[in-house]
């Protein structure tokens, strides 16, 4: 096992709100921070002779751990009193990369306000886990009012963290504000290497493939972020060539799922069990190549409507 690889786990299970063990003053003083009651944090600091940068655990200094928990009031405080907003704990994690991956938005933009660049923050730890169209639990219909229940919405992910580019990690978590606050300070997003996957454009050389527009298609709700990302002229936005190919083969694609519908609906309404269908095919000679409707006829199924 190499150092690298030790280094990675480490990054990706770490958890900055977690207990921290086997000290306890440490861990004291963690729940303090994340009271985010200024006064008392800053008096135990002094009262217990607590450098302004000095870590609690891991290289995590008292301003990473109030951007985390956007306590602005402190990390402000911490801020005037000199401390670091430019520091890496043993992660490569900063006090904006904090900031980002738990979307604490007041002290993102403290931050960006006190100088740091957002170019400064290299990855952010996948920490969240928001809701993805390919994630969903379950449909709630009623009538025409659908509603989504996602598997994950905005939790916690426990298991492993991996390290995100932070602008697509905004916007792939559709953090509007966080996204306005990050382009407001002047930051131009990039397109990335390698082209993503979207219905009906398949041009390896497209900017829009490799561009943050691509998330939008995940999540519900995708309009708010979109009208932002055009209001700031993010690159990467399709031609009007690659829209009319998009809506083309989703146009495709709703008459083909309309009519799997109808289909599916129709089968129900009959009763017909094609599972048992293709057994008696395969095992009876007599019914392998004669229409469906024989079996049931002749008695060896019978039809069962199910409720819509």
């Amino acid at each position: 096992v190499t150092q690298e690889e030790i280094d990675d786990f480490a990054f990706r299970y770490w958890d900055i709100d977690k207990q921290i063990k086997d000290d306890a003053f440490a861990e004291n003083f963690r729940k303090l921070l994340k009271s985010k009651q200024t006064n008392q944090i800053l008096k135990f600091m002094q009262d217990n002779n607590i450098s302004i940068d000095s870590p609690l655990i891991d290289g995590v200094t008292p301003l990473m751990y109030a951007s985390f928990y956007d306590d602005e009031v402190t990390a402000k405080r911490l801020i005037d009193m000199g401390a670091n907003a430019h520091a890496q704990d043993n992660y490569k994690l900063s006090p904006l990369a904090y900031a980002i991956e738990n979307n604490s938005t007041k002290t993102a933009k403290l931050l960006l306000d006190s100088g740091v660049k957002f170019d400064e923050v290299k990855t952010v730890q996948y920490y969240i886990d928001p809701p993805f169209y390919n994630n969903i639990e379950k449909l709630i219909m009623d009538g025409d009012d659908v509603k989504i229940v996602f598997r994950d919405n905005y939790q916690v992910n426990k298991e492993s963290k991996d390290a995100n580019n932070p602008m697509r990690y905004i916007v792939w978590h559709n953090y509007v504000e966080m996204a306005d606050i990050v382009l407001a300070s002047g930051y131009k997003p990039k397109l990335k290497e390698t082209p993503s996957l979207f219905t009906g454009i398949r041009d390896e050389n497209s900017t829009f493939l490799r561009s943050l527009y691509v998330a939008l298609q995940n999540y519900p709700n995708y309009e708010p972020m979109l009208e932002l990302l055009l209001k700031y002229d993010v690159v990467g936005q399709p031609t009007k060539e690659e829209l009319k190919k998009a809506y083309d083969e989703c146009y495709d694609n709703v008459k083909y799922y309309a009519k799997e519908k109808e289909n599916y609906i129709y089968k129900m309404n009959q009763g017909r069990d094609e599972e048992a269908e293709e057994k008696i095919q395969r095992t009876n000679n007599k019914y392998k190549y004669a229409p469906y409707w024989h079996i049931y006829h002749d008695g060896l199924l019978q039809y069962k409507p199910k409720p819509i």
